[in-house]
C-alpha cells in the first residue's frame, strides 16, 4: 500500500517524515524504522497498523512523495 500525506499533518510528524524524505539510504530506513507505527482506518470498518518505508522518489515535495507502508505485526 502507498499514501500520500497531504494536509492536517501534526507539525512534529511532519518534520520525521521530512527526514526520512530528504535522507538516503540505510540512514533514511533507520529514520523510519524509529517512527512509531501509523493506524489507518479503512473504510470506517477496519484498522491497520502500518510502518512507513522510505519513498523511492527524493528530492520532492512532501505532499508529492508516495511512502510504501508495510503491515506492522499486532
Amino acid at each position: 500500500m502507498t499514501v500520500r500525506f497531504v494536509h492536517g499533518i501534526e507539525p512534529g510528524f511532519r518534520g520525521q517524515l521530512v527526514r526520512v524524505l530528504r535522507c538516503r539510504g540505510a540512514r533514511s530506513r533507520r529514520i523510519a524504522d524509529a517512527l512509531d507505527p501509523i493506524e489507518l482506518e479503512v473504510a470506517g470498518e477496519h484498522r491497520l497498523a502500518a510502518r512507513i518505508e522510505p519513498p523511492a522518489v527524493r528530492n520532492v515535495a512532501l505532499e508529492q512523495a508516495d511512502f510504501t507502508l508495510r503491515q506492522h505485526p499486532g
